[in-house]
Order: C-alpha cells, then sequence, then structure tokens
C-alpha cells in the first residue's frame, strides 16, 4: 500500500506540475478576451456617445433656424395667433432643453410682446414678396 500511496501522490503531483501552468495559461487567455471585450465596449459606447451629441447638435441648429425663420415671419406680419405661439414656445422649449443659448431667448421675447390676432389670418411674407416680387417683373 505505501508504493501505491507513494505512486498516487507522484502522480498526482506530475499531474499538477503539467496541469497547472496550462490552466494559469487558459485562465489569462480568458482574463484578456474579456478584457478586449471590455475596451470595445467602451470604444463603441463613447461612438454612440458621439453620435448622439452630433445629432443633438444638428437638431439645436435646425431648431435654431426655426426660431429664427419663424421669429423674422411674425416680426414682419405684425402679430401673432395663439397657434402661432403655442408653436413658437414648443421650438423654443426644445431648443432650450437641448441647451440652446441666449439667443433664442431674445427672440422669444420679443415674439410674446407680439399683439395676439384671433381675427386675422396669418400670411406668410415669404409669399407676399414672392407675389410683389412677380408683379413688378411683368
Amino acid at each position: 500500500m505505501d508504493v501505491l500511496g507513494w505512486a498516487v501522490a507522484a502522480g498526482s503531483s506530475l499531474l499538477t506540475a503539467v496541469l497547472y501552468p496550462f490552466i494559469l495559461h487558459r485562465l489569462k487567455k480568458m482574463d484578456d478576451k474579456r478584457d478586449q471585450a471590455h475596451e470595445d465596449r467602451k470604444k463603441e459606447k463613447a461612438q454612440e456617445l458621439a453620435q448622439i451629441h452630433a445629432n443633438s447638435e444638428g437638431i439645436k441648429l435646425m431648431l435654431k433656424y426655426m426660431l429664427e425663420r419663424y421669429h423674422a415671419e411674425y416680426m414682419t406680419q405684425g402679430f401673432i395667433t395663439p397657434d402661432q405661439r403655442r408653436s413658437y414656445s414648443d421650438i423654443y422649449e426644445a431648443y432650450v432643453g437641448l441647451h440652446g443659448n441666449g439667443e433664442g431667448t431674445k427672440m422669444k421675447e420679443e415674439i410674446m410682446n407680439l399683439q395676439i390676432r384671433t381675427d386675422m389670418h396669418p400670411v406668410n411674407p415669404f409669399i407676399t414678396l414672392l407675389k410683389k416680387s412677380a408683379d413688378s417683373q411683368e
């Protein structure tokens, strides 16, 4: 029995000596794969955040353009309807929600000071200018 115990002990020591480096190598590879996957996810997340930021900036610029365009239209019109006022406020709130600067605030104050008219239908001043231009060319 003593020889058998010695053989088992020697065999397990040999097996441990052979398998231990292999197991360590496999664990290291697993750690490396996990670390690489983590880095890949971080890069993807950074790219997604950059894309979201770019989209937000683009939308903010479009909203600013809309504020400027409607401001010009309503100031030329000389009055504002309740629907126009509500629409302008909605656009302004979206613009501010995207951290738009104070330019929109000044325009909104001017728009909110216009007389509210329910008895008149708004006329697009740009169409009026086009008609005047066409009439003058005839």
